[in-house]
Formats: C-alpha cells, structure tokens, sequence
C-alpha cells in the first residue's frame, strides 16, 4: 500500500510538471500570438504608408506634367502673339522662329 501512495504521488508530481510546462508553453504561445499580431499590424502600416507615397509620387508626376503642358501652351501663345505682330510689321522674324525657340527652352 505504501508502495502505491509513493507511485501515486510520483505519478502527480510528473503531471503538475508536465502541466506546468504546458502552462509555460502556452503562455509563450500566447506571446508569440501577440508578436505576430504586431507584426502584421506593422506591415498593414507599411502597406498604407507605401500606398499614400505611390499616390502622393502620381499626384506629383501629374502637377509635373501639367506645368509642362502649360509651359509648351504659353510658349505657343507667345508664338502665335509674335507671328501676329510681325504680320502687323510690329516684330522681328517669324512667329514659327519665336514658337521653336520657346518650346526648346
């Protein structure tokens, strides 16, 4: 009988072990849950942030190209402006010669 208390309690010692370490790896489970989270919360961020930067980048290309188009528009203005003045006799040279000049500045 005595022999059967002493594996008895042997035997519940080795569980509250085993059961202590499956708290323990659960507890680190529940970190590494926690860490992932993190993470993933971080790269939704990143995604958000490199998406604005792609957008603010097209936003940018776009005011460039319109200042292009607006300059290539006033220098053909200017162009025309000059052609009418020299069919006037106001000017000097042609306005296609003030155009090229204007739109290879």
């Amino acid at each position: 009988e005595a022999e059967r208390i002493a594996d008895l309690a042997d035997r519940a010692s080795r569980y509250a072990e085993v059961e202590s370490e499956l708290v323990g790896a659960r507890a680190d489970a529940a970190k590494l849950h926690l860490k992932l989270a993190e993470a993933r919360a971080h790269s939704r961020e990143a995604r958000s942030q490199e998406s604005e930067l792609v957008a603010e980048s097209e936003l940018v290309a776009t005011a460039q190209e319109a200042v292009e188009a607006a300059a290539v528009a006033s220098a053909a203005a200017e162009g025309l402006g000059q052609s009418r003045r020299e069919s006037r006799g106001e000017g000097h040279g042609s306005g296609a010669e003030a155009v090229g000049v204007q739109l290879a500045l």
